[in-house]
């Protein structure tokens, strides 16, 4: 999931960091509870089944990702 902010103005330059918005600490500590000297992430099942037509959607080393299961 991805969010994106797109700013158009015709006279002045905006910087896309003004609108960074910090996330929650609550949320941080729920979600990302894994750590290592790198700092901290979040496991994923990268072989959810997935419907679509891209090619990240196309079998590959066996594995479908269109079809349900692992």
């Amino acid at each position: 999931m991805c969010d994106s902010i797109l700013f158009y103005n015709g006279r002045t330059r905006l910087n896309v960091d003004d609108a960074r918005v910090p996330p929650d600490p609550a949320y941080m500590r729920q979600a990302y509870r894994q750590e290592d000297k790198r700092g901290v992430y979040r496991l994923g099942d990268l072989t959810v089944p997935r419907i679509g037509t891209g090619e990240t959607c196309q079998p590959w080393r066996g594995h479908d990702p269109n079809k349900s299961g692992k």
